[in-house]
């Protein structure tokens, strides 16, 4: 049920992975894929609740990544992502999202696929991303009828009005959520061992 992955040699995910249709969590880390693209055989596992991305240098997430319609937390940063698949909206369970350190801009997720459908988002984490606004699609979501993500769930670099710091964040909690730190999920498995916390989290 659960697949940890780090700092190891190979380029890619085999397409093996699709017939580990119990896996409930799917842990990479620090593995460059080739062509930096990720296998999108892992759209296939369709029980994943948890899944990491973590330092593959990726370019994008995989089109259908929407089929993982079970998914609560996904963490991606680390990366180069710059836009979300269209499919990204279907992921109405997601409660955490971490796209910290990637290439995000001001039209974040640059995209027509919106976040507004994701209403059960409780934390998402944008920071070291080129974001020098609060992008609409993000307030957009805000003001959703029965969304549960505020201001204060929302970790961005951005300077805010009145404020005498340069470096203020949009977020009170500065990416703590009841989720714990990012790197701290993968601590779940009895026995794994950890990858080195991201000195920045």
């Amino acid at each position: 049920t659960r697949l940890y992955v780090s700092n190891c040699g190979f380029t890619q995910i085999p397409d093996s992975i699709s017939n580990l249709k119990n896996l409930e969590v799917l842990s990479i880390f620090h593995c460059p894929m080739d062509r930096n693209q990720v296998n999108p055989a892992i759209c296939s596992l369709t029980k994943l609740t948890k899944l990491l991305l973590v330092d593959m240098n990726l370019l994008s997430l995989p089109e259908k990544i929407g089929n993982l319609t079970n998914l609560q937390e996904l963490y991606a940063y680390e990366n180069h992502l710059d836009s979300l698949p269209d499919s990204f909206e279907n992921l109405v369970n997601l409660r955490g999202l971490s796209l910290k350190q990637n290439q995000f801009n001001n039209d974040f997720p640059n995209n027509s696929s919106g976040l507004g459908r994701l209403t059960n988002l409780e934390t998402l984490i944008l920071r070291y991303n080129p974001i020098t606004v609060l992008p609409q699609s993000i307030q957009d979501l805000i003001d959703t009828d029965g969304s549960r993500i505020t201001r204060d769930n929302v970790d961005l670099d951005i300077d805010q009005p009145g404020s005498d710091s340069d470096e203020s964040h949009v977020s009170a909690t500065d990416g703590e959520s009841d989720l714990g730190s990012e790197d701290s999920v993968v601590s779940e498995a009895d026995g794994v061992l950890v990858p080195d916390s991201d000195p920045d989290s």
